[in-house]
């Protein structure tokens, strides 16, 4: 399924780019033709319209923006996207060098690293939404030729929490919980790669970090 949605992120990463240069003036003509209007059908289509847009001025997914190109980025939006769209509280904050170690990745190793930050991610998603206070806060830094992701979310406390690792184990039932077998596969199988998991202050903390050598 990561493997499908890869060529679908690239093109949303320009989409996403050329809709944020022309969602100002969207909003602006569909703003004014609401005030044309009295009809209140016709004011409740255009709040639904608007409501129903992926939020791309979001400054939670403005942040993303200093993401290279090449499938990450168009993956972390669309994953904020679903985020947002299931009332997750979401914040961002992403601090790399334009032309760091991200941006020297070959393609076979930005499939895996997307295959990671969409487990990762989707978990991330799916805690926080069942949590009460649906927090959600992503991290991208370069620190000292490595670059990290972390994800801490807000969870709901489960018995099964000191087994999540393993196959099969999860929240949701059984045969749920594979991703983060698979996850953790994935780093074995990739030197480059390490993945660390704590729980502090009642948030789940997942980091991914990259630690290839940039040359």
């Amino acid at each position: 399924e990561y493997d499908s949605l890869f060529s679908y992120v690239q093109n949303f990463e320009e989409w996403i780019e050329k809709e944020q240069l022309n969602r100002h003036e969207y909003k602006n003509q569909l703003a004014v033709v609401r005030c044309l209007t009295k009809e209140k059908k016709v004011k409740e289509k255009i709040d639904e319209i608007l409501e129903d847009n992926i939020n791309i001025e979001d400054q939670a997914v403005t942040n993303l923006r200093n993401l290279p190109k090449g499938g990450i980025k168009g993956l972390m939006y669309y994953k904020a996207a679903i985020a947002k769209k299931q009332k997750i509280h979401l914040t961002t904050d992403v601090s790399i060098n334009e032309k760091g170690l991200l941006s020297k990745l070959p393609e076979k190793d930005i499939r895996v690293l997307c295959k990671l930050i969409g487990i990762y991610f989707d978990n991330a998603i799916e805690a926080a939404a069942e949590s009460r206070k649906k927090n959600l806060t992503i991290e991208v830094y370069e620190l000292k030729d490595k670059v990290n992701f972390v994800f801490s979310n807000t969870f709901k406390n489960h018995k099964n929490m000191k087994d999540r690792n393993s196959k099969g184990v999860s929240s949701k039932g059984e045969g749920r919980g594979n991703g983060l077998y698979f996850a953790g596969k994935l780093i074995k199988e990739n030197s480059w790669l390490e993945g660390k998991q704590e729980i502090i202050d009642n948030y789940y903390i997942q980091q991914l970090t990259i630690k290839k050598d940039s040359k």
